[in-house]
């Protein structure tokens, strides 16, 4: 198993500790968040990993399937993370749901505002 599949992995389970109410939500959040910070280009392996990963389980195992959203230039922008819940009083089953989203387009801004700034200040100096 390579570092990708280990990590898709470490994450659909805590996906599913998640959805089992084991872990908070925040927990999952700071996997993806700190490997797109340190290791942007490894975030699109994982990423691909999961992709590849849907349906390698079956539902009972509860591991979640995982839809990816990417923006006009490919970047990952969400990853949502899809399981079958309980069954409902009425037979249909409830759809479990946690969403991920990427802040490199916040970071990006405040980078090249700050970027801005500076030059701002260095002109009227």
């Amino acid at each position: 198993m390579n570092e990708a599949e280990r990590r898709s992995l470490e994450i659909r389970r805590k996906a599913l500790e998640v959805f089992d109410g084991k872990v908070e939500e925040l927990e999952l959040q700071k996997i993806l968040h700190l490997i797109e910070r340190n290791q942007p280009d490894f975030l699109e392996t994982v990423v691909k990993q999961l992709e590849e990963d849907n349906g390698r389980w079956s539902d009972r195992s509860g591991f979640p399937n995982a839809k990816v959203r990417r923006d006009g230039n490919g970047r990952v922008q969400t990853v949502t993370f899809e399981a079958l819940g309980k069954v409902q009083p009425d037979g249909t089953q409830e759809i479990l749901s946690i969403t991920w989203r990427s802040d490199h387009s916040e970071i990006a801004w405040v980078e090249s505002f700050t970027k801005e700034l500076l030059k701002k200040e260095e002109k009227s100096e």
